[in-house]
Protein backbone atom coordinates (compact mmCIF):
# COMPACT_ATOMS: atom_id res chain seq x y z
CA UNK A 1 0.00 0.00 0.00
CA UNK A 2 1.09 3.48 -0.89
CA UNK A 3 0.24 6.23 1.83
CA UNK A 4 0.00 9.32 -0.17
CA UNK A 5 -0.71 13.24 1.68
CA UNK A 6 -1.97 16.71 0.25
CA UNK A 7 -0.38 19.45 2.07
CA UNK A 8 -3.23 22.26 1.11
CA UNK A 9 -1.27 25.32 2.90
CA UNK A 10 -1.17 29.25 3.12
CA UNK A 11 0.81 30.70 0.24
CA UNK A 12 2.82 33.33 1.42
CA UNK A 13 5.40 36.29 -1.03
CA UNK A 14 7.61 35.37 2.07
CA UNK A 15 9.89 32.62 2.73
CA UNK A 16 10.30 31.97 6.37
CA UNK A 17 6.23 31.58 6.39
CA UNK A 18 6.67 28.88 3.57
CA UNK A 19 9.47 27.23 4.99
CA UNK A 20 7.36 27.28 8.39
CA UNK A 21 3.93 25.90 6.40
CA UNK A 22 5.96 23.69 4.17
CA UNK A 23 7.94 22.08 7.46
CA UNK A 24 4.68 21.93 9.40
CA UNK A 25 3.12 20.17 6.96
CA UNK A 26 5.72 17.47 6.51
CA UNK A 27 5.90 16.81 10.20
CA UNK A 28 1.97 16.49 10.60
CA UNK A 29 1.95 14.09 7.45
CA UNK A 30 5.30 12.15 8.72
CA UNK A 31 3.33 11.24 12.16
CA UNK A 32 0.44 9.34 9.98
CA UNK A 33 3.10 6.83 8.04
CA UNK A 34 2.96 9.49 4.95
CA UNK A 35 5.44 7.80 2.06
CA UNK A 36 4.87 10.83 -0.13
CA UNK A 37 3.83 14.59 0.61
CA UNK A 38 2.44 16.79 -2.23
CA UNK A 39 2.08 20.82 -1.98
CA UNK A 40 0.61 23.19 -4.33
CA UNK A 41 2.19 24.87 -6.88
CA UNK A 42 5.16 27.40 -6.48
CA UNK A 43 4.99 26.58 -2.51
CA UNK A 44 8.61 27.46 -1.69
CA UNK A 45 7.54 31.71 -3.23
CA UNK A 46 4.50 31.82 -3.69
CA UNK A 47 3.06 31.73 -6.76
CA UNK A 48 3.55 34.82 -9.08
CA UNK A 49 2.54 36.13 -12.77
CA UNK A 50 5.70 38.39 -12.63
CA UNK A 51 4.89 40.44 -9.65
CA UNK A 52 7.79 39.89 -7.69
CA UNK A 53 11.39 39.17 -8.47
CA UNK A 54 12.15 35.25 -6.99
CA UNK A 55 15.57 35.45 -4.80
CA UNK A 56 17.91 32.68 -5.85
CA UNK A 57 19.58 32.17 -2.21
CA UNK A 58 16.57 32.66 -0.05
CA UNK A 59 15.04 29.95 -2.76
CA UNK A 60 18.05 27.49 -2.46
CA UNK A 61 17.83 28.28 1.71
CA UNK A 62 14.67 27.05 1.35
CA UNK A 63 14.64 23.65 -0.77
CA UNK A 64 17.54 22.95 1.44
CA UNK A 65 15.21 22.75 4.31
CA UNK A 66 12.63 20.78 2.67
CA UNK A 67 15.41 18.13 2.02
CA UNK A 68 17.57 18.01 5.48
CA UNK A 69 13.84 17.42 6.94
CA UNK A 70 12.84 14.70 4.65
CA UNK A 71 15.81 13.03 5.49
CA UNK A 72 15.18 13.87 9.03
CA UNK A 73 11.41 12.54 8.95
CA UNK A 74 11.87 9.85 6.49
CA UNK A 75 9.14 11.45 4.23
CA UNK A 76 8.76 11.94 0.42
CA UNK A 77 8.26 15.04 -1.02
CA UNK A 78 6.54 15.88 -4.60
CA UNK A 79 7.71 20.05 -3.71
CA UNK A 80 6.75 22.06 -6.93
CA UNK A 81 8.96 24.79 -6.66
CA UNK A 82 11.16 27.84 -8.74
CA UNK A 83 14.27 26.05 -10.34
CA UNK A 84 16.98 28.13 -11.18
CA UNK A 85 17.49 28.05 -15.26
CA UNK A 86 21.62 28.90 -14.65
CA UNK A 87 21.30 32.11 -16.86
CA UNK A 88 19.40 33.79 -14.11
CA UNK A 89 16.06 33.17 -14.87
CA UNK A 90 13.44 30.15 -13.39
CA UNK A 91 12.08 27.25 -14.40
CA UNK A 92 8.62 26.37 -12.38
CA UNK A 93 8.73 23.28 -11.34
CA UNK A 94 8.14 20.11 -9.70
CA UNK A 95 10.99 18.02 -7.29
CA UNK A 96 10.90 14.62 -6.30
CA UNK A 97 12.39 14.35 -3.14
CA UNK A 98 13.43 10.78 -1.08
CA UNK A 99 13.05 10.06 2.19
CA UNK A 100 16.99 10.12 1.99
CA UNK A 101 17.17 13.62 0.73
CA UNK A 102 17.81 13.19 -2.47
CA UNK A 103 16.20 14.54 -5.53
CA UNK A 104 15.19 11.95 -7.62
CA UNK A 105 13.37 13.84 -10.60
CA UNK A 106 12.64 17.36 -11.57
CA UNK A 107 9.86 18.28 -13.83
CA UNK A 108 9.59 21.68 -15.23
CA UNK A 109 6.02 23.27 -16.69
CA UNK A 110 5.30 23.54 -20.25
CA UNK A 111 2.20 25.68 -20.52
CA UNK A 112 1.62 28.93 -18.98
CA UNK A 113 -0.67 31.21 -17.22
CA UNK A 114 -0.73 34.68 -18.86
CA UNK A 115 1.76 36.61 -17.28
CA UNK A 116 4.04 33.82 -16.19
CA UNK A 117 5.82 33.67 -18.94
CA UNK A 118 7.76 37.37 -17.11
CA UNK A 119 9.59 35.04 -15.10
CA UNK A 120 9.13 31.25 -15.49
CA UNK A 121 11.50 29.69 -18.94
CA UNK A 122 9.49 26.95 -20.25
CA UNK A 123 10.67 23.41 -19.88
CA UNK A 124 11.42 20.75 -22.27
CA UNK A 125 8.52 18.13 -23.07
CA UNK A 126 9.64 14.58 -21.78
CA UNK A 127 8.49 12.23 -19.85
CA UNK A 128 6.17 12.99 -17.09
CA UNK A 129 6.20 9.60 -14.63
CA UNK A 130 8.63 8.23 -12.54
CA UNK A 131 8.42 4.76 -10.31
CA UNK A 132 7.96 5.12 -6.71
CA UNK A 133 7.33 1.99 -4.48
CA UNK A 134 6.40 -0.03 -7.08
CA UNK A 135 3.71 2.28 -8.44
CA UNK A 136 4.14 5.08 -12.09
CA UNK A 137 3.14 8.06 -11.02
CA UNK A 138 2.39 11.61 -13.68
CA UNK A 139 3.42 14.63 -13.10
CA UNK A 140 1.15 17.80 -14.35
CA UNK A 141 1.53 21.52 -13.21
CA UNK A 142 -1.67 23.45 -12.98
CA UNK A 143 -2.56 24.66 -16.13
CA UNK A 144 -0.02 22.34 -18.23
CA UNK A 145 -2.93 19.59 -17.76
CA UNK A 146 -4.57 21.65 -21.29
CA UNK A 147 -1.67 21.03 -22.97
CA UNK A 148 0.33 17.95 -24.73
CA UNK A 149 2.52 17.38 -21.16
CA UNK A 150 -0.27 14.18 -21.47
CA UNK A 151 1.27 12.86 -24.19
CA UNK A 152 4.51 12.51 -22.47
CA UNK A 153 2.87 10.20 -19.07
CA UNK A 154 3.47 7.48 -21.09
CA UNK A 155 1.10 4.96 -22.19
CA UNK A 156 -1.78 4.88 -19.98
CA UNK A 157 -1.34 0.84 -18.28
CA UNK A 158 1.99 2.43 -17.33
CA UNK A 159 0.11 5.25 -14.89
CA UNK A 160 -1.44 4.27 -12.46
CA UNK A 161 -1.84 7.84 -10.40
CA UNK A 162 -0.90 11.47 -11.73
CA UNK A 163 0.32 14.28 -8.74
CA UNK A 164 -1.74 17.81 -9.89
CA UNK A 165 -0.16 20.42 -7.91
CA UNK A 166 -2.23 24.05 -9.08
CA UNK A 167 -2.41 27.00 -7.36
CA UNK A 168 -6.21 28.00 -7.00
CA UNK A 169 -9.00 25.51 -7.29
CA UNK A 170 -12.46 25.37 -8.96
CA UNK A 171 -14.59 27.95 -9.48
CA UNK A 172 -16.39 29.08 -6.40
CA UNK A 173 -19.81 27.18 -6.46
CA UNK A 174 -18.52 24.41 -8.72
CA UNK A 175 -18.01 20.46 -8.19
CA UNK A 176 -15.69 18.24 -9.64
CA UNK A 177 -18.17 17.13 -11.79
CA UNK A 178 -19.29 20.83 -12.94
CA UNK A 179 -15.90 22.10 -13.22
CA UNK A 180 -15.93 23.32 -16.82
CA UNK A 181 -12.61 25.07 -17.16
CA UNK A 182 -10.17 24.12 -19.82
CA UNK A 183 -7.71 22.26 -17.77
CA UNK A 184 -10.59 20.78 -15.37
CA UNK A 185 -12.37 19.05 -18.79
CA UNK A 186 -9.23 17.92 -20.41
CA UNK A 187 -7.81 16.14 -16.90
CA UNK A 188 -11.65 14.61 -16.22
CA UNK A 189 -11.59 13.46 -20.43
CA UNK A 190 -8.33 11.85 -20.08
CA UNK A 191 -8.91 10.36 -16.68
CA UNK A 192 -12.09 8.70 -18.39
CA UNK A 193 -10.01 7.08 -21.14
CA UNK A 194 -7.01 5.98 -19.09
CA UNK A 195 -8.57 4.84 -15.59
CA UNK A 196 -6.18 6.92 -13.35
CA UNK A 197 -6.84 8.06 -9.95
CA UNK A 198 -5.63 11.74 -9.61
CA UNK A 199 -4.21 13.45 -6.20
CA UNK A 200 -4.28 17.43 -6.89
CA UNK A 201 -2.90 19.98 -3.93
CA UNK A 202 -3.89 23.92 -4.23
CA UNK A 203 -2.94 26.38 -1.73
CA UNK A 204 -5.68 26.97 0.77
CA UNK A 205 -5.13 31.51 0.17
CA UNK A 206 -2.65 33.38 -1.43
CA UNK A 207 -1.57 37.42 -1.46
CA UNK A 208 -2.08 37.49 -5.33
CA UNK A 209 -5.82 36.18 -4.82
CA UNK A 210 -6.93 39.67 -5.14
CA UNK A 211 -5.86 39.25 -8.80
CA UNK A 212 -8.15 36.05 -9.44
CA UNK A 213 -11.42 37.30 -8.56
CA UNK A 214 -13.09 34.57 -9.46
CA UNK A 215 -11.15 31.68 -8.30
CA UNK A 216 -11.28 29.33 -5.52
CA UNK A 217 -8.83 28.44 -3.25
CA UNK A 218 -8.53 25.20 -1.31
CA UNK A 219 -11.09 22.29 -2.17
CA UNK A 220 -8.09 20.02 -3.43
CA UNK A 221 -9.71 16.86 -5.02
CA UNK A 222 -8.91 13.14 -4.52
CA UNK A 223 -10.44 11.49 -8.03
CA UNK A 224 -10.33 7.66 -7.99
CA UNK A 225 -9.56 5.80 -11.83
CA UNK A 226 -13.43 5.34 -11.94
CA UNK A 227 -13.32 9.41 -12.45
CA UNK A 228 -15.36 9.57 -8.90
CA UNK A 229 -14.58 12.78 -6.63
CA UNK A 230 -14.23 11.04 -3.50
CA UNK A 231 -12.77 13.45 -1.10
CA UNK A 232 -12.05 17.72 -1.11
CA UNK A 233 -9.90 19.20 0.93
CA UNK A 234 -11.40 22.23 2.57
CA UNK A 235 -12.24 25.28 0.86
CA UNK A 236 -10.74 28.64 1.40
CA UNK A 237 -9.07 27.27 4.52
CA UNK A 238 -5.31 24.86 5.51
CA UNK A 239 -6.74 21.31 5.35
CA UNK A 240 -3.98 18.09 5.49
CA UNK A 241 -5.66 14.72 3.32
CA UNK A 242 -3.98 11.58 3.42
CA UNK A 243 -5.19 8.91 1.08
CA UNK A 244 -4.38 5.13 1.01
CA UNK A 245 -3.72 3.67 -2.40
CA UNK A 246 -3.37 -0.02 -3.56
CA UNK A 247 -3.50 -1.55 -6.62
CA UNK A 248 -4.70 1.36 -8.05
CA UNK A 249 -7.85 1.82 -5.83
CA UNK A 250 -8.15 4.72 -3.56
CA UNK A 251 -9.16 2.60 0.14
CA UNK A 252 -9.72 5.55 2.34
CA UNK A 253 -9.34 9.62 2.20
CA UNK A 254 -9.38 11.96 5.36
CA UNK A 255 -8.45 14.98 6.76
CA UNK A 256 -6.13 15.04 9.25
CA UNK A 257 -6.13 18.46 10.50
CA UNK A 258 -7.95 19.65 13.64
Amino acid sequence: MLRLGIAQTNNHYDYILNRQAISRAMEIHSKHSVDLVLFAEAVTTGYNCGLFTIDESKLNDTIQVVIDLAKKLKIAVALPTPWPTGNGKFFNSLLLIDEAGKILHRFDKVGFQKGEEKIFTPGELKSRCFSYKGYQIGVLICIEAECGAWDFLKPSSACDLILWPGFYGMHPGETWETANAAEYLKVKLNLKEWKSALIQATCSSSPESQHWPDKNFGGSAVVDRHGKNVFNAKSGAEDMVVIDFKNNEILEAKSISN
